[in-house]
């Protein structure tokens, strides 16, 4: 429907049939169109339908695609949903040039426009429409644009960092359907591939507010087949390395060692290795771990109290030695 030419008409001019009868079909058409919910030539009709389902229902549509509904709720308000056939992109004004610089119209580096989520409650993601095969996942990626290296005229999608800037972080497993008590997080480099998880702050502090440990377990051996450790280093990880164990040796290297006089020091045993399985005596449901019997005291260690003495004794020991043995070099400790 195109516009018409506005002719001005004064008391006493005359209104001829054609004139008329053009005006008559134009407003009609105007009228159409709204009803439509389009405007004329070159839009797009939007339209809202009662869900013939749902009496408190609307569907909105543009151009016979399905884009969102409006559910009344009674005393609680409306419910709006916004849908699409495909992906539903948000996308404020881009950044120009480094983005850092102020929202100043025309600035060469120019900060972009930010997408601002101001919820009354909670924000969720829900699962249960990604197919049976991710129905319990929702994976959220942080992406960007960088050129092709085979054809930098066009460009790949990797991942970029995540920034977030909040006063304190809270998981909880709350509404976990199984295991509400525990927490898994994974570190994936690809598909079932474990990555390496760093993490980098001023101080650590690990810390159990309640009844439970902390547990460190190394996996596997190097390239070099040889089983790996758990070490401690000082001076950001680039420094001396002062303490690290695994199954096969334990290495703490320090100018001074200060154990409790009284406490005991014992040679111990170990048990034979013993597996369980994920379904107790089904040796096809696959090894849920290969460890050590447990002790009475849940500790692996088989303790003989004839192979025993405390920290106390063996300095005495030593040090009655060494005045024993001038010739050998030894002294008694001051």
């Amino acid at each position: 429907m195109e516009k018409q030419t506005f002719i001005q008409k004064n008391n006493g001019d005359t209104l001829s049939a054609s004139e008329w009868n053009g005006l008559t079909a134009y407003v009609n058409s105007a009228v159409d169109a709204i009803n439509a919910g389009g405007s004329g030539s070159g839009s797009s009709a939007l339209a809202v339908e009662q869900d013939e389902l749902d009496s408190n229902k609307k569907i909105i549509k543009i151009d016979n695609v399905f884009v969102g509904e409006l559910t009344a709720k009674g005393d609680k308000g409306t419910n709006v949903n916004i849908a699409g056939d495909n992906n539903i992109n948000i996308e404020p004004r881009p950044a120009a040039g480094t983005g850092e610089g102020k929202n100043t119209p025309g600035l060469e580096n120019r900060k972009g426009g930010n997408i601002a989520l101001k919820p009354g409650d909670d924000i969720e993601f829900w699962a249960h429409k990604r197919g049976t095969s991710k129905d319990d996942e929702v994976s959220v990626k942080i992406m960007t644009e960088v050129p092709k290296a085979s054809d930098p005229s066009k460009v790949d999608e990797v991942a970029a960092k995540l920034q977030l800037n909040t006063a304190d972080i809270l998981l909880t497993s709350k509404d976990k359907q199984e295991d509400a008590d525990e927490m898994n997080i994974t570190v994936n480099k690809d598909t079932n591939t474990r990555g390496y998880l760093k993490v980098r702050a001023q101080a650590i502090d690990l810390r159990c507010e309640d009844n439970g440990g902390i547990a460190l377990q190394p996996k596997g051996s190097d390239s070099n087949n040889h089983e790996n450790k758990i070490k401690f280093e000082h001076d950001g990880g680039d420094g001396k390395e002062f303490c690290t164990f695994n199954t096969d040796k334990t290495s703490i290297f320090t100018n001074e060692y200060r154990f409790n006089e009284s406490g005991k020091v014992y040679a111990v045993t170990r048990g034979a290795l013993e597996t369980t399985y994920k379904v107790a005596g089904d040796p096809n449901s696959g090894i849920k771990k290969i460890d050590y019997p447990t002790q009475a005291d849940d500790f692996k260690d088989i303790l003989d109290n004839n192979k025993s003495c405390t920290w106390n004794d063996i300095i005495v020991a030593v040090n009655y030695i060494k005045s024993q043995n001038p010739s050998l070099g030894w002294t008694a400790a001051a």
